[in-house]
């Protein structure tokens, strides 16, 4: 399947898709978390609180839908 951006190329400009698989309980949104917010998760799962879409995310501390976050970095690579 072929995907199409209707966005000019901008050379200043790189976007990187990245998917992160995993089991459950596995740590991927707590990854995630902790890239796209910059602060390290407290052993509870605050990390990922940012990242609950649904009610029942929140109450069972499960992500249970697709994610899509921004993550941003400078010519150095820092974020």
């Amino acid at each position: 399947m072929m995907q199409f951006s209707s966005v000019p190329v901008d050379p200043q400009f790189l976007d990187l898709r990245v998917a992160v698989l995993g089991n459950v309980d596995s740590g991927k949104s707590t990854l995630l978390g902790v890239l796209t917010q910059g602060e390290l998760d407290n052993g509870r799962g605050r990390a990922r609180l940012n990242l609950f879409r649904h009610l029942h995310e929140i109450q069972t501390g499960r992500t249970s839908s697709i994610s899509f976050e921004i993550l941003g970095f400078n010519s150095k690579g820092e974020v």
